[in-house]
């Protein structure tokens, strides 16, 4: 006698037999039709006495039973509900022969019955309870198998990947008891392909365990699901790489529950489950929103500043900007070349009404003629980033999908993101998509010649805004700023222009050596002097300036570029009004903090100077710079004690001044040769210039950098050359050999007493290190 017990040791196996059967209700087409299945059968026994006999009496007819199988769908007009009542029907013909055993595993597999996937197989074990009824009892869980359903997604962390739709392959398995419910494949085939062909995940293993969930979570008559994601051309020399995962229903808690991705207004693609809906972001908050803009018709100065006014009309407050570039046009060639920059705003529009508020402020307010694509414009505006968020519409993708492939969007947007800021998308840091851009010059412009620009609003040829290359492509001349001190205690030159001939005379040899900026000064800043009373600064400066500007008109002259050497708002305020370009404040407002509301109203280029101590007298006694980082800051580049102390001290200047309304593309930096700081501190400062200029910390959300922010220098005769060099003054040869380390290092300004040498000093200086040769 043959058992038939689960116990059984030995196997007879029918491997994938070949039948016909009439499926409806299952199908991918919902209707019913003849398709080919396979099924495969093993049959639990105990063949000891055949195979110690040879005699078939004790033997398994395999043949009998496969014909028995046949026979149920050969010439049936039978119509199967499901492929479950198909595995049924099969164990109850295997069963029919009582010498066939107690228990059998039953697959039916289909090849034809969902479009999505290679084949469908159900398997199902079932044994007999006993002889003497044909109830079919199930030991274990039914299993469904979808083998090879094909999608495109998107899937991985390089760019490339994160912009173009790739092939990967799923197989999944289901377990669930088949006299609980019936699997409508189709249905769970159309959920799975819609899931993951609008997901953006990073990571194989986030997918693979979020369809798992979402198979549990659709289906809850399913209790275990088991996927295996294989991206195939994750690696050129291997078929696929790939992950699986096995989620039970009772881990289904622990797992955030994923939301199947829906069509709405706002609705976004999942990224690794984080919420990227703006539905999730109600319109009582302020959004945190990243603005790039263009300009290269009318003024582009008048512009972009009434682009800010428009914004701030309407709901969008400008908290902070880039720098401003200059950039060759691109696609279009013959047009005026463009000024770009980044607006960082705070609104409660949502993106949808963002939209429509720039189209309003280009069209409407700035009066924008699109004569074609990419053509000249008054102003555009593109939203870049808008908080966390990923939007993909036909005409509104944030993020913006050009922005990382054009260098004249990135190095702004890099100006006010940390090194930090993660895309949304690529998974990768901005700046990191930065350097990749620089290194492999795959910008869509004409050239690569980016320079910064700060304007100077009270000349209305904007011709003459300061043009600087601070990326390091070496586009730009060394600039020099003259001294014209009108003091009676300066330590150098106290008391030399003291009369209107010395100071025109002076102007015309400034004018005629060509010097960049002249720099008028009313207080001595060597160290340790006392700084005369406001009333008294204001009495040597204000008629210096109005001497020069009166001069100019009365002789029809070319107005020249005029900074006011001074710390004091009042001060600068006269100046500004009295025909002063430029403030350039040694104290970089730590001395008056005032003077930030007089640079931001007027729109006036600010030298950001460094010094330490709470006037002039005191700043010698304050040279230990001992580097201690505040709870709450990152520091990034960081080099040494007294650089990071420096370049944190100047970036919470700028700080101050930016949150007074002064915008990033009217700095230049200062780090104060000179002053609190030793000898050997004022070499290693020219030394370290690079890394200063690197220099960045994000103070609770809010970044500061030195980086592509123009240099000045001012090591004009100062002690620490005759300290070193043993001169007396004026120092002439050791400041020349000065200038050439600061130029050599990175500086792009230079302040200067010996403006003639120093003017020839710049030509060597720029024909070394920068190729330019000036005729």
């Amino acid at each position: 006698m043959i058992s038939g017990t689960s116990k059984s040791p030995d196997l007879v196996k029918i491997s994938r037999l070949h039948f016909n059967a009439q499926l409806t209700n299952g199908n991918f087409w919902h209707q019913t039709s003849l398709q080919p299945f396979t099924c495969s059968v093993t049959l639990k026994t105990d063949f000891f006495k055949a195979s110690e006999t040879d005699d078939l009496r004790y033997s398994l007819n395999y043949a009998t039973i496969s014909n028995n199988i046949l026979s149920v769908f050969r010439n049936s007009d039978e119509v199967y509900g499901s492929i479950e009542s198909i595995a049924h029907r099969i164990a109850e013909s295997v069963f029919s022969d009582e010498s066939n055993g107690r228990s059998a595993e039953i697959s039916v597999s289909s090849e034809k019955s969902d479009i999505r996937c290679d084949s469908i197989d159900l398997s199902i074990s079932r044994y007999r309870k006993d002889d003497s009824t044909n109830e079919l009892i199930a030991p274990s869980l039914d299993k469904f198998t979808f083998k090879g359903l094909n999608l495109f997604t998107i899937i991985g962390v390089y760019t490339f990947e994160r912009y173009n739709r790739q092939s990967v392959v799923l197989n999944l398995s289901v377990h669930y008891n088949t006299n609980k419910d019936k699997l409508k494949f189709s249905q769970l085939t159309e959920t799975v392909s819609s899931y993951v062909e609008s997901t953006q995940f990073k990571t194989v293993e986030a997918l693979a365990g979020n369809v798992a969930s979402l198979v549990l979570q659709e289906f809850e008559f399913i209790e275990t699901a088991d996927v295996e994601v294989v991206k195939l051309n994750a690696i050129i020399f291997a078929d696929g790489v790939g992950v699986a995962t096995s989620k039970l229903r009772n881990q289904l808690q622990r797992s955030k529950i994923v939301v199947n991705p829906t069509k709405s207004e706002f609705s976004t693609l999942p990224n690794l489950n984080k919420e990227t809906s703006f539905e999730g972001h109600p319109n009582i908050e302020d959004h945190r929103v990243f603005i790039a803009f263009g300009t290269n018709e009318g003024d582009y100065l008048e512009n972009i500043e009434k682009a800010i006014i428009e914004l701030d009309k309407r709901g969008c407050k400008v908290e902070k900007t880039s720098s401003l570039y200059e950039s060759a046009p691109m696609y279009h060639l013959d047009q005026a070349r463009f000024q770009n920059g980044v607006f960082q705003i705070s609104t409660k529009l949502s993106p949808r009404d963002l939209l429509k508020t720039l189209k309003e402020i280009e069209y409407g307010e700035l009066k924008r003629v699109k004569h074609f694509d990419n053509g000249p414009r008054t102003i555009d505006l593109d939203i870049l980033l808008y908080d966390d968020l990923i939007h993909d519409e036909p005409d509104l993708k944030i993020p913006h999908v050009s922005l990382i492939e054009r260098n004249f969007v990135l190095y702004p947007l890099c100006d006010l993101l940390p090194p930090t800021a993660i895309h949304p998308v690529t998974a990768e840091p901005f700046h990191q998509h930065l350097k990749k851009l620089s290194a492999h010059d795959t910008s869509i412009q004409a050239d690569d010649g980016l320079v910064n620009i700060i304007p100077i609003p009270s000349i209305t040829n904007r011709k003459a805004d300061i043009r600087i290359d601070t990326i390091g492509n070496k586009l730009t001349k060394s600039l020099v700023m003259a001294v014209l001190n009108v003091t009676p205690d300066s330590f150098s030159d106290g008391g030399l222009h003291n009369t209107n001939e010395s100071i025109i005379s002076v102007y015309y040899e400034m004018v005629h050596s060509g010097v960049d900026i002249i720099d008028i000064g009313g207080v001595s800043t060597r160290p340790g002097a006392a700084a005369p009373s406001e009333e008294e600064e204001l009495s040597r400066v204000i008629p210096a300036i109005q001497l020069i500007r009166n001069h100019e008109k009365e002789n029809n002259l070319q107005p020249q570029v005029i900074s006011v050497d001074t710390f004091r708002s009042q001060v600068a305020l006269k100046s500004l009004e009295s025909g002063a370009n430029i403030v350039n404040d040694i104290s970089g407002g730590r001395f008056d903090e005032q003077i930030f509301d007089v640079v931001a109203k007027f729109g006036a280029p600010y030298m950001v100077g460094h010094t330490r101590g709470e006037n002039m007298t005191d700043m010698h006694t304050h040279t230990k710079y001992k580097h201690t980082q505040k709870i709450g800051e990152v520091e990034f580049w960081q080099s040494s004690p007294l650089i990071d102390t420096i370049g944190r001290e100047i970036a919470e200047s700028i700080q101050l001044a930016t949150r007074k309304g002064v915008k990033r593309w009217q700095l230049i930096v200062d780090p104060g040769l000179g002053f609190a700081k030793t000898v050997e501190q004022n070499i290693s400062l020219i030394r370290n210039l690079p890394n200063l200029a690197k220099y960045g910390v994000d103070a609770d959300g809010d970044y500061q950098s030195l980086h592509r922010v123009p240099f000045l220098l001012g090591p004009s005769r100062k002690r620490f050359i005759g300290v070193i060099t043993g001169e007396e003054l004026p120092r002439s040869v050791g400041t020349c050999a000065a200038v050439m380390s600061c130029i050599g290092f990175g500086g792009h300004l230079i302040r200067v007493h010996d403006f003639k040498a120093v003017k020839v000093t710049c030509g060597m200086a720029d024909a070394i290190y920068k190729g330019l040769i000036q005729s």
